[in-house]
């Protein structure tokens, strides 16, 4: 069969013919298959879209991390996000430290699992301005959310995330973040 006719059943409704285009077109991995997923990242058909993620995803194409994060910022399906993200858990995410950490806080729940996996399981290039962007993101954040269970959980893994990566090594970092900064994050039970 030809690429084109594997493209055509990432659109099909049963996802047992889905993943079996999948698993064919992670195996031919070529530029034209690399295009062709890239493309249907902005599909309304969501087999189609998720089929393209999961192709990227296991061929390992790097070059899919930044309209990956583009198409879980700007989603065709509001709904319908969580496997954009999860396709990111196994690229290369070294240099989007700062969009996956504001993803997280704008995302459902499914999608927030699998973007914290990859800030606790990557290493980042790291900048302060990354830093200070995530602490100011999560200040707004445990100020304007409501409050519960699932998010006092989040506060404390985001929490966790800038510390370990304010403090293992990131070669970007020049100095310690100001006193004032670091005092400024909440505790989970400040921020509820």
């Amino acid at each position: 069969m030809e690429i084109e006719t594997y493209i055509r059943q990432l659109h099909h409704a049963d996802w047992t013919t889905v993943r079996v285009a999948i698993d064919t077109l992670s195996e031919i991995n070529t530029s034209e298959v690399h295009t062709a997923m890239l493309q249907l990242l902005t599909s309304p058909v969501d087999h189609a879209r998720d089929g393209a993620a999961l192709v990227l995803q296991e061929v390992a194409y790097d070059l899919a991390v930044e309209p990956l994060i583009i198409s879980i910022q700007y989603p065709v399906n509001p709904n319908n996000y969580g496997t954009l993200a999860y396709a990111l858990t196994n690229l290369n995410c070294s240099m989007y430290f700062r969009n996956i950490f504001m993803l997280i806080v704008s995302t459902t729940y499914e999608a927030q699992n699998h973007l914290l996996s990859i800030l606790d399981e990557q290493t980042f290039n790291i900048s302060e301005h990354d830093i200070r962007t995530a602490k100011a993101t999560l200040i707004h954040f445990a100020k304007t959310q409501r409050r519960g269970k699932d998010n006092r959980v989040l506060i404390r893994n985001l929490i966790d995330i800038i510390r370990k990566h304010e403090h293992t090594g990131v070669n970007t970092i020049q100095q310690q973040e100001p006193s004032h900064i670091t005092s400024n994050l909440p505790t989970v039970e400040e921020a509820h």
